[in-house]
């Protein structure tokens, strides 16, 4: 059903819907702003519906319980399981790598440490300044006195050694048993050096653990390749096994040319 209604300004005759009773429009001739009859009644536009906030417009389903679904089902953000571990900076997947190798990011050393004191701590330890494991005056002291030790021990054993191999020239009965009691410890102890690598190896991997200790000069590729693990444990191996090794060459040749002297002799 139309609705008719008549400019006051030019007079001309408009002729809209009935739903647009009771508004005002335009007039197309001369722009002015005319009063459509009506707006009461059944043509009459039905009033807003006030709503609370949170409340679901008419004729649309209640959004609360889905909401409240997927609250229910949501991850919480800061897992203090996962948040101690994944402290990244905010510029992580923004640097250039050189290569697929290298690392994503380097931390500074003092977040280094201070994770390492976490994880320690997480384990039983202290973690604090104190601990043997994170002190770095308390363990360059120890290897310090490690070394030492070890050198000591070398040093006494060598000389032992040494002395019973020059008497062998004179008397073999006598500079043999003193020659094996100098180079005996120093065999010893390359040894254990030697094991000592190899249970790394065998840490690492059972296979490469058998490769060291079969293939040749793979233990040699092992050692130059992990060489911040291995090399002081190489290092005593070869100063001790260098010592144990000549005392026993020098006291059998100083031995054999005795005993060829004296069958010389008349």
């Amino acid at each position: 059903m139309a609705i008719t209604a008549e400019c006051s300004q030019c007079s001309h005759t408009l002729r809209v819907g009935d739903q647009h009773a009771g508004k005002k429009i335009r007039c197309p001739s001369c722009k002015a702003v005319v009063q459509l009859p009506g707006g009461s009644g059944s043509n009459a536009s039905p009033a807003p519906v006030s709503r609370r906030p949170g409340r679901p417009s008419p004729g649309q389903p209640d959004p609360a319980p889905a909401a409240q679904g997927q609250q229910r089902r949501r991850r919480p953000r800061n897992v203090p399981a996962e948040s101690a571990g994944n402290e990244w900076d905010e510029n992580l997947w923004s640097q250039n790598l050189s290569s697929y190798n290298s690392p994503a990011t380097e931390l500074p050393p003092e977040e280094v440490e201070r994770r390492a004191k976490s994880r320690m701590a997480a384990r039983g330890g202290t973690g604090g300044p104190t601990d043997r494991y994170y002190s770095d005056d308390r363990w360059a002291k120890t290897e310090t006195e490690t070394w030492t030790l070890f050198l000591a021990i070398c040093g006494v054993s060598a000389v032992i050694g040494g002395a019973g191999s020059i008497v062998c020239f004179f008397k073999p009965s006598v500079g043999i048993p003193m020659m094996w009691t100098g180079a005996a410890p120093l065999l010893l102890a390359s040894a254990i050096q030697h094991w000592r690598i190899l249970a790394h190896a065998w840490e690492e991997d059972v296979l490469c653990g058998w490769m060291c200790r079969l293939v040749p000069f793979y233990y040699l590729y092992y050692v130059m390749t992990r060489w911040q693990e291995n090399g002081k444990p190489f290092l005593k191996e070869m100063i001790a096994s260098s010592a144990g090794t000549a005392c026993i060459v020098v006291g059998t040749i100083l031995s054999g040319m005795s005993e060829a002297i004296r069958n010389a002799g008349p």
